[in-house]
């Protein structure tokens, strides 16, 4: 198979490739064959796609009416088209991919500190009261507050947010869903997160 790496098509001017803008008026490379693996945006956020063809094939075809049989190649691409298309090798293609997956990790790790933080100050309350009544805070209310400001802390992404404890036991859960429901709306390629799971039980 042939690697590409390439962007849609200006439907204005379908000589050219959108490789510097997302327009609307676009479509994908009119290539025999082309088969998109991977739709993805580049380091400007501009959309392009991974996609491979097959390599050269010799075809024989009989017109059902005339009879006639001919032979032809069909499928092969020799020349790329500016930065619009290139012929990449898997190595350059697993780097386009890896490149991806690391600006989407950092998208993500976002989605986790902007929860970690309405949490924090969802609970803020709490630790404000202890203060102006003399009280103290648990150990475990400490330690979930600990835990939340040490996010994120590892290479995975936490799916879930970390259980709070009494006196506000059961807050995370109120953010929980649209949490996950914005970590997930960030695509990754080779993405770490489980499969999400369906509520009817439908595999």
């Amino acid at each position: 198979m042939q690697l590409l790496h390439h962007y849609w098509v200006d439907r204005n001017n379908p000589s050219a490739y959108l490789t510097s803008t997302n327009n609307q008026g676009k479509f994908l490379p009119r290539i025999e064959g082309l088969e998109i693996v991977h739709r993805f945006t580049d380091e400007n956020g501009i959309e392009c796609f991974l996609s491979q063809v097959p390599d050269e094939e010799e075809v024989t075809e009989t017109d059902p009416f005339s009879g006639i049989t001919r032979t032809y190649i069909k499928y092969r691409i020799t020349e790329t088209e500016g930065a619009g298309m290139t012929i990449v090798d898997q190595a350059t293609w697993d780097s386009l991919v890896a490149a991806y997956d690391v600006r989407q990790t950092t998208a993500r790790w976002d989605v986790v500190r902007t929860y970690r933080d309405k949490l924090l100050l969802a609970t803020d309350w709490v630790v404000v009261k202890a203060k102006e009544t003399g009280g103290t805070l648990s150990a475990d209310f400490k330690s979930w507050r600990t835990s939340l400001r040490d996010l994120p802390t590892a290479e995975t992404f936490p799916i879930t947010l970390p259980t709070a404890p009494a006196p506000v036991e059961g807050v995370e859960e109120t953010l929980q869903g649209a949490y996950e429901g914005e970590l997930r709306s960030v695509p990754m390629i080779n993405d770490p997160l489980p499969a999400p799971v369906d509520p009817l039980g439908i595999e």
